[in-house]
């Protein structure tokens, strides 16, 4: 049924009044489930949506606002659309809005070889120092093995194809295209990327200082012994990788081409 176009006329005025009734259209509201929703069923309205279309219908009317007050709606957007259980900011809804914002990783999306991305952010993290290595292990059992030119960790990209041209004298094959499009994710870019980010930074320090030291500077006067702590190894266990998943969910492919990514 389409929607009461009076129904949209009479709705209270928001500074994004086009996309709140391009919304209301997609989602087909009926009169009477616009003007006397149900909790409940608002609720499961908002499920089916993005956390930047609930913030949008949240300031269309007070029953709405009310369930957009509710803490399990946002805790369960932030399980649901990204794969998260901890709560990053203060609240729920803080923490699906910025999550939204940074364009997180989906971590229940399943990548080829049938595990979701958070299963492969587990498996990483039951290595300590090789998380990065893991996951291009993983990717390399499903590489083309009729290609010579072998990146990994690199999103499908038109300079990735450019230089495989360019190595192999040859064009890709449809087939080798399709499995490269399943294998160098955009996504799994991120996550190993995010990965060598945080190794780099606390299990494989530059010039051996861990990065926990402000000033390099002052970790240069320390004798060499003196550098690696006790205590270091006991907070870096406290850094979370996925903050530097949500750091660089955020970055397009143009720029996690450039990046200085594992090469085997």
């Amino acid at each position: 049924m389409i929607i009461d176009q009076q129904i949209i006329t009479d709705l209270k005025p928001t500074g994004k009044m086009g996309e709140v009734k391009e919304i209301l259209l997609d989602l087909n509201i009926t009169k009477k489930d616009l003007y006397n929703p149900s909790p409940d069923i608002v609720q499961e309205i908002f499920l089916n949506l993005n956390v930047g279309k609930i913030s949008i219908l949240c300031r269309v009317s007070k029953k709405f606002n009310d369930v957009c007050n509710r803490d399990f709606l946002w805790k369960t957007k932030v399980l649901t659309d990204y794969g998260l259980t901890k709560k990053y900011w203060v609240t729920w809804r803080e923490t699906a809005k910025n999550l939204f914002q940074l364009n997180m990783v989906n971590l229940n999306t399943k990548w080829i070889n049938g595990m979701t991305y958070g299963e492969m952010v587990k498996e990483a993290q039951n290595h300590p120092g090789k998380g990065a290595k893991t996951l291009i292990d993983m990717q390399i059992k499903f590489y083309p093995t009729t290609m010579t030119f072998k990146v990994y960790g690199y999103p499908f990209h038109e300079e990735f194809r450019k230089a495989a041209r360019e190595s192999m004298k040859r064009k890709l094959t449809p087939e080798e295209l399709s499995t490269l499009q399943h294998v160098l994710t955009s996504d799994l870019s991120v996550i190993i990327n995010a990965f060598w980010l945080y190794e780099m930074n606390y299990d494989h320090p530059r010039d051996k200082y861990p990065s926990l030291f402000l000033n390099k500077e002052i970790a240069a006067r320390l004798p060499p012994e003196k550098r690696s702590m006790k205590s270091f190894g006991l907070i870096r266990d406290l850094i979370d990788v996925k903050y530097y998943i949500m750091r660089l969910s955020s970055l397009s492919d143009d720029i996690l081409i450039k990046m200085k990514l594992s090469k085997r």
